[in-house]
């Protein structure tokens, strides 16, 4: 997993025990980024659970670390 204490770029997929917006609010509140789409300058895709979805096939091919919400709090 890539660590940086600041400025991460972070997507999610998928359903979140949360919510995403309010996920997406805890992460930009920590001074952080959250995009709709995966890229090379993406960090971090949260995905609870493995899946189907282009943006969990995208973090793949990046080789984007895809981590899980309760991951997501310990790293932020």
């Amino acid at each position: 997993m890539k660590e940086r204490a600041i400025d991460m770029y972070f997507v999610i997929t998928g359903q979140t025990d949360r919510g995403q917006e309010n996920i997406k609010k805890i992460i930009r509140d920590k001074g952080h980024h959250v995009g709709d789409h995966v890229n090379q300058d993406t960090d971090y895709l949260i995905a609870n659970y493995p899946s189907l979805t282009t943006k969990y096939k995208s973090a793949l091919l990046f080789n984007i670390s895809i981590i899980t919400e309760e991951e997501l709090f310990k790293l932020i």
